[in-house]
């Protein structure tokens, strides 16, 4: 080896080791006004495949990123003052690339929703705002002000969309930005109705005074959420009712119905949408074409006939996410703050939000056409549980965001549980998802990761409070994200954690955390001194760099990195590095073990009278039977049906769950003859199952010398076998013949592997 090619692996080996564990940099914005109502958060991001960084934010209006003012002075007018949504881009070095930002001086401020990246040229940005037309209030004539994306606009000067399309003046907005901050697309959207007359419908807002009844009076979707697939379709999630205008808002109705929910794009397009009575809380997912030119799909969360109103689902709570995988099926999680009946889940007849309680959660899988596929739902149990005079449990089980990682054809699920206050808290309670029980105590944060297909859980890792602590270590925030058999976690919480063989203590902090899938705690660090702070943004992993984003409002310590505050709520953008990320973490099976247990003989008479298999498992999982034969006995369930004299045999098997490994199938040999009782005759060779993906078994009395297996190519193999068992789960998909030898025989068969 020459000296200059040792001298480069040298240096490569000191530059990873300088990297190693460590806070890059830090970047943080921020303004003296946040008890005005504004806040400095982080609601969505992204990263390109360079390492860029992408994120849309509330803000201050005086706030600063990166030490550059985010408002110019001159569009901060008098109190009072509303909160500004900011867009930027900050590159790998923690340089500030580009910024832009929304503010109405006039109009109640601009509030950030979501963000989304359109593959790896374009991101999507979901906003809501007041708009500078013209409104009536008190019959007094005024004009708003905007300051949108770096242009003022004064009311009468260049509008985003035409003048006359809206009536209240609060759209949301979809702006489509290419990586260089330019604007490639953007459309502004309302909501109206109309009754089955043909009239529209003019809501009466308490306070206010509309002078102009024959207009449309719109409001924003109600939407924070959204997805696109890889052809250009948009999926917004929305309340059937306006958030903010629940408790003032009435509708004149002329015969006491709704027919027609108008959604109108860019203030030109009404786009018809059915609808049900609006006094209903509910959900819908709205599937709209790209460049939102119609709506192809749509559909209500929850059956409208099984909504009554001001019943069943009581109110709503603000925790919703969807997400998509590549084959365009949705995963949307959500959580209701009260359910007082079974929901049953529009579109299908055999789905059901079907526990009653305090803050259930649940996920539901729809294809892309909007139909529901699956469901699964959190809900507590156990005998100590609490009530109050109303049913209440005083509980939480809250889902706070979804990942899906396709290599391993899984979907993430984050949360948390909490107990209330005595007298409602009991330690003795049990969570369960779908039947499986999950082994949380209080105030366990949690990821649970399902099976993409059914959504049945295949592992866990947690936030475990330390109970010496104050709260005994309450979880109040998590997001996750996924690479490389990992889980990169971000949460905030209070008094004391246990993670991996380390106590990590605050009064509030946040903290930064890493699981194997599987569920071991692997690595996790906390920032000092976090104040009061309530929200984390999910985390964004890119080979060996870790973005991380939430806020902070005391004194903060990044590793070695501190970063002074000023008495305001700082959001952050924190670039964390660690080079043993960009390797595929082992995956352990370190679930529970169990065996079947099966006395049971099989030598029956032949009759009409069924037989019941009577197999168990250490477990307590449910056993399945195979029958080798079907046409001398059939199996339903743990029913065996006996239909002609012969003998075969019956497997007992238990293919595990996210609790227990697999256990190993148990098979009996079945002789069912006129009286039951087995013959001296020979047992025939039992050769099964086929076609075989991974075992295949045989049964015979006589002795197996040894079994040889020849491919459709001619080629002879050496498989192992064992117990009656030959695995061929390391041989490709293809025609294979059995040779088993014994002292007497050699007994030839076909087996299939697909």
């Amino acid at each position: 080896m020459n000296l200059k090619r040792i001298i480069l692996l040298l240096t490569v080996a000191f530059s990873l080791t300088a990297q190693g564990q460590r806070f890059n940099w830090v970047r943080t914005y921020t303004g003296p006004d946040a008890s005005s109502g504004c806040t400095n958060k982080i609601v969505g991001s992204c990263v390109d495949s360079e390492g860029n960084y992408y994120f849309l934010g509330e803000c201050s209006p005086y706030a600063q990123l990166c030490g550059v003012r985010i408002l110019p002075d001159s569009i901060i007018t008098a109190p009072p003052i509303y909160p500004a949504t900011v867009i930027a881009k900050i590159s790998p070095q923690g340089t500030l690339m580009w910024h832009k930002s929304i503010y109405g001086p006039n109009t109640g401020g601009a509030y950030p929703c979501a963000l989304r990246q359109l593959g790896d040229t374009a991101f999507m940005v979901q906003t809501y705002f007041g708009l500078p037309y013209e409104y009536y209030a008190h019959n007094i004539r005024n004009y708003r002000d905007l300051y949108y994306l770096d242009t003022l606009i004064p009311g009468n000067n260049s509008y985003p969309m035409p003048l006359d399309s809206v009536a209240q003046e609060v759209p949301t907005a979809f702006i489509t930005f290419g990586y260089d901050g330019h604007v490639i697309e953007q459309h502004f959207l309302c909501v109206g109705w109309q009754d089955s007359t043909g009239r529209i419908l003019t809501p009466r807002i308490s306070g206010m005074n509309h002078i102009r009844q024959d207009a449309m009076h719109c409001l924003h979707l109600s939407s924070k959420t959204f997805v696109t697939d890889s052809v250009g379709n948009i999926y917004v999630l929305r309340h059937t009712q306006d958030e903010y205008y629940r408790d003032t808002l009435h509708w004149s109705i002329a015969d006491g119905s709704i027919t027609a929910l108008k959604i109108l794009v860019d203030g030109v397009h009404p786009l018809y949408c059915p609808t049900q009575r609006s006094s209903n809380l509910n959900l819908q997912i709205l599937k709209f074409s790209p460049h939102f030119d119609s709506i192809l799909a749509s559909t209500y969360v929850f059956d409208s006939t099984w909504l009554q109103p001001r019943a069943g689902l009581v109110a709503t709570y603000g925790n919703y996410d969807l997400n998509m995988d590549s084959r365009g099926n949705l995963y949307l999680g959500l959580m209701y703050d009260r359910v007082e009946s079974p929901l049953r889940i529009s579109g299908a007849d055999s789905l059901f939000m079907d526990t009653v309680g305090t803050r259930i959660s649940m996920t539901i899988k729809y294809n892309s056409d909007l139909q529901p596929l699956a469901t699964a739902q959190l809900s507590f149990t156990g005998s100590g549980l609490l009530v109050d005079a109303d049913g209440r449990t005083g509980i939480n089980a809250f889902l706070q965001n979804s990942h899906i990682d396709e290599t391993t054809n899984s979907v993430f699920l984050t949360g948390g549980c909490k107990w209330a206050p005595a007298p409602y808290r009991t330690p003795t309670c049990t969570l369960f998802y779908n039947g499986d029980t999950l082994d949380l105590a209080q105030c366990d944060g949690f990821w649970l990761r399902l099976d993409m297909d059914d959504l049945r859980p295949l592992s866990m890792g947690k936030v475990r409070p330390d109970s010496r602590y104050e709260h005994g270590g309450e979880t109040l925030w998590i997001r996750t994200t996924t690479q490389n058999n990992r889980v990169f976690g971000q949460i905030i919480f209070s008094g004391g954690i246990v993670f991996g063989d380390s106590t990590l203590l605050g009064q509030r902090d946040n903290a930064f955390l890493v699981w194997g899938y599987d569920g071991n705690e692997l690595f996790g660090t906390n920032f000092h001194h976090c104040g009061s702070t309530t929200l984390v943004d999910s985390p964004h992993v890119i080979d060996s760099i870790v973005y991380l984003a939430g806020t902070f409002d005391g004194n903060s310590t990044f590793g070695t990195i501190a970063v002074p505050t000023q008495g305001a709520t700082y959001a952050y953008i924190a670039k964390y590095v660690d080079t043993a990320f960009m390797t595929p973490y082992v995956i352990q099976d370190t679930r529970n073990t169990q065996q079947i247990n099966w006395p049971q003989e099989l030598s029956i008479p032949l009759s009409d009278t069924p037989v019941q298999l009577t197999a168990t498992s250490t477990s307590g999982l449910p056993v399945t039977y195979t029958c080798s034969d079907t046409s001398i006995a059939r199996v339903e369930g743990a029913t065996l049906h006996l239909l002609a004299i012969g003998d075969a045999m019956v497997t007992a098997s238990q293919e595990g769950s996210w609790q227990y490994q697999p256990a190993t199938p148990v098979s009996k040999p079945l002789h069912v003859g006129q009286t039951g009782i087995k013959t001296g005759s020979p047992q025939r060779f039992l050769v099964y199952p086929n076609p075989a993906h991974s075992t295949v078994y045989y049964s015979t009395n006589e002795l197996v010398k040894s079994i040889k297996v020849i491919s459709s190519q001619g080629r002879t193999l050496e498989i192992p076998f064992n117990n009656n068992q030959v695995d061929i789960s390391t041989l490709p998909a293809g025609v294979y013949y059995f040779l088993f030898v014994t002292e007497k025989n050699i007994h030839n068969y076909k087996i299939i592997k697909p």
